[in-house]
């Protein structure tokens, strides 16, 4: 598989989330998956939590989607903030 290379230059206070598709791909007992709108509106409705707290916050969210469903793929999210050097 081949993948592309891109930088983006991050200034202090930048903050960046990084999932695997487990989280946007999560399906709930009627077999719907949580999808990006769900996700881009959860990070609309939650800009001020520090990374570590909307980690933890976007996890509990896609569990509560999910409704007890077995979970089918890994869900992995990393949030961080940028501080500079």
């Amino acid at each position: 598989m081949s993948y592309r290379s891109q930088t983006i230059m991050l200034e202090p206070g930048d903050e960046l989330l990084l999932y695997t598709d487990g989280v946007n791909e999560a399906l709930n007992k009627e077999n719907e998956w949580y999808g990006n709108d769900r996700l881009e509106s959860f990070l609309a409705e939650h800009p001020d939590l520090h990374p570590e707290e909307l980690a933890h916050a976007l996890r509990a969210d896609v569990a509560r989607w999910a409704q007890g469903a077995e979970q089918s793929d890994d869900v992995t999210i990393l949030a961080m903030e940028y501080r500079g050097n």
